[in-house]
């Protein structure tokens, strides 16, 4: 039985329903809102109901009336012999035409590869391993000024939604985001992740950040809410700010999946320890108060001592 868990989102809207947006009021919160094979889905500044996309179903392998596998599958990069019982591609069989001979299989090279890969390894043409790390923003052609960044989506089970290629536009203040060896624009979310000659600006992206290049611009305490990439745009994306230090004290420059924005920033219980601090540092009252919690700790000890 099909379900609309089994798929994502669509990929693109009909341009008709985003020209209807005439305020971000949503018909739908979750998709036990949505009726069928609808789920509730993200557009422009609002949710709606819309038929799910089945992204699974492409990869299902054919089967005979016995209830096994075929011998011969195809896909986008070819044909190829698979077990017949498990379905999986039996290694070196991959041609580009149509019929592989699955009765004399050439067996793969042993290959030792002295790497890993963050995204797994290239294969060659017959379907065997190498130990070229795969790049899968290759196929991916953004437009001028966005960059390919792999990112999680918005799914209903996170295991059935591997992080995807998505065109993103640079968020970083000055410069272009690092770019791995692998070719693809890594997330980060500590500066320790990020090479020497970069900072780790996190605005939100993915719960995260991306690699931008030095100086480091002003950081505000707390957080920006998690965002992912939104797959179509009702507008051109605005860009208020670029940092922190371009908004207000109270607020933090973040992702809103298109573009970026002043928002009230996320408390945390370092960020309320900051704000207290740089409210009265100035003042020399945290100087003057530092020990305050101790000589009270210290009094309750000595009537402690001696109330027997």
């Amino acid at each position: 039985m099909l379900s609309s868990l089994a798929a994502d989102c669509p990929s693109s809207v009909e341009k008709s329903l985003i020209e209807k947006i005439t305020n971000c009021s949503s018909n739908c919160e979750s998709d036990d809102d949505c009726a069928g094979m609808k789920r509730c889905c993200r557009v422009a500044c609002f949710h709606a109901a819309l038929t799910a996309e089945l992204y699974e179903i492409r990869k299902l392998r054919r089967c005979d009336r016995a209830g096994k596998f075929e011998p011969i599958q195809c896909d986008d990069g070819g044909c190829f012999c698979v077990d017949i019982d498990n379905g999986e591609e039996v290694p070196g069989t991959r041609t580009s035409d149509d019929a592989p001979n699955c009765k004399a299989i050439n067996t793969c090279p042993d290959v030792v590869c002295r790497t890993s890969c963050p995204y797994e390894f290239e294969k060659e043409p017959n379907g065997c391993r190498s130990c070229r790390c795969r790049n899968p923003c290759a196929e991916v052609k953004c437009p001028q000024g966005s960059f390919c960044v792999m990112t999680a989506v918005s799914c209903f089970q996170t295991e059935n939604c591997p992080p995807q290629p998505r065109c993103v536009l640079n968020l970083c203040p000055r410069g272009e985001p690092f770019i791995s060896p692998v070719g693809v624009v890594e997330t980060c979310s500590a500066k320790d992740q990020c090479p020497s000659d970069f900072w780790c600006h996190q605005v939100g992206f993915s719960s995260a950040g991306l690699c931008c290049p030095l100086p480091t611009r002003t950081v505000h305490s707390g957080s920006c809410p998690a965002a992912t990439p939104l797959l179509d745009r009702a507008s051109v994306c605005r860009f208020d700010c670029r940092a922190d230090d371009d908004c207000s004290f109270s607020e933090k420059c973040c992702y809103d999946g298109c573009g970026m924005h002043c928002k009230g920033k996320q408390a945390t219980a370092n960020s309320l320890l900051d704000l207290n601090y740089s409210k009265y540092s100035s003042h020399g009252l945290l100087r003057r108060f530092r020990n305050f919690p101790l000589f009270f700790w210290w009094r309750w000890r000595g009537q402690k001592a001696t109330s027997c």
